[in-house]
């Protein structure tokens, strides 16, 4: 289980490169067609770091998890199909990204994704195991990805997709102060 999902992340990571196609200019114009290139390679960049995210909190559930039956495999399985369409989603944003409709697909292919992980995690705890990490969380402050990119595809669609996009960041604080203030309360 392990071996399959570290191989296909690895090939979701390789295959987000093969939307930024190389430009074909005159070498006077290539600094400028690169330039139009930057949506594509923010949508690369951004994929990237959460494909190695989820990489890394998934794997650590499944050392934990390595031997469950049935119902770990369908969600581990779940987890790998949101994984492997995160290249169609990344270029999808980094072709359409200031249109509502693609910036709520790669949500939503993020939030599935991040849900599944917290599934996993949710029972390997259930289990009796304990995932260790890096960056141990409680357990609300995991739901916060999620919840986060959840909220932001009704955004995308009726409100701004800037605004949705840039919720995206909020992760970054939300999270650990969730962690935070939960620890506080325990």
């Amino acid at each position: 289980m392990i071996t399959l999902s570290d191989a296909l992340v690895a090939i979701a990571m390789t295959l987000l490169v093969l939307s930024i196609e190389v430009p074909d200019v005159s070498g006077s114009d290539l600094g400028s067609a690169l330039a139009d290139l930057w949506p594509n390679f923010f949508a690369w960049l951004l994929s990237f770091v959460i494909l190695a995210v989820l990489w890394y909190a998934q794997h650590t559930s499944l050392v934990v998890l390595e031997s469950a039956g049935g119902r770990v495999l369908i969600v581990n399985f779940v987890f790998l199909a949101a994984i492997s369409v995160i290249p169609f989603t990344s270029q999808l944003l980094g072709e359409y990204g200031s249109q509502g409709l693609a910036t709520a697909i790669y949500a939503g292919n993020i939030a599935l994704a991040t849900l599944a992980l917290y599934v996993l995690d949710w029972m390997a705890e259930l289990g009796g195991h304990h995932v260790e990490s890096a960056d141990p969380m409680e357990p609300i402050a995991e739901i916060v990805p999620t919840v986060v990119f959840v909220i932001s595809i009704p955004v995308a669609l009726f409100v701004s997709t800037e605004i949705a996009q840039y919720s995206w960041i909020s992760i970054v604080v939300l999270r650990p102060l969730v962690g935070w203030l939960e620890a506080r309360r325990s």
